[in-house]
């Protein structure tokens, strides 16, 4: 037993002169340094995945593009308040969940907005939406307009995510 306790000592004695290991201290504290970050590197990216998995499509969801009239008003003041730059947000009133996009201030007339897809993703609720500007040959004013879309779906639960 005194034996074994000899030889260990002897062992860490050695280290600690860097005779087993031929490198200073500091090139070994660098060594384990990059190893920890190698391996803290190798877990964080453990947390990353691909997005697209997510929004593969379960479900198409009904909806109805909204009219200005049939907009409730508390939505038209939200936009109102928005309507210079870009914005997307949901409201959810009694049985309906309004979808809003907004493409903020352009400088001419002639923009619309289409909807391309509203879909049920594995986790969300996903909003396509384009902005469409005016055709070649048609005739623009240029007076500032404020384009923007609200959508009507049967209310939800989910997340939504606007692309």
């Amino acid at each position: 037993m005194l034996f074994i306790r000899c030889r260990e000592k002897l062992f860490w004695e050695n280290i600690m002169k860097n005779k087993i290991f031929k490198c200073t201290v500091r090139q070994m504290l660098h060594s384990i340094l990059c190893i920890v970050a190698l391996v803290g590197l190798c877990v964080a990216l453990q947390g990353c995945k691909i997005e697209n998995q997510e929004d593969k499509k379960v479900q198409d969801l009904d909806f109805t593009v909204l009219k200005d009239k049939e907009i409730p008003q508390d939505i038209l003041d939200m936009i109102e308040g928005k309507k210079y730059e870009a914005f997307q947000f949901t409201k959810t009133s009694g049985p309906y969940t309004y979808l809003v996009v907004g493409y903020g201030k352009q400088n001419t007339s002639g923009y619309s907005i289409q909807v391309e897809d509203v879909y049920l993703g594995e986790n969300s609720i996903y909003v396509k939406t384009a902005l469409l500007g005016p055709k070649k040959d048609e005739a623009v004013s240029e007076v500032e307009t404020f384009p923007y879309v609200v959508i009507k779906i049967e209310a939800r639960d989910e997340t939504v995510i606007f692309k």
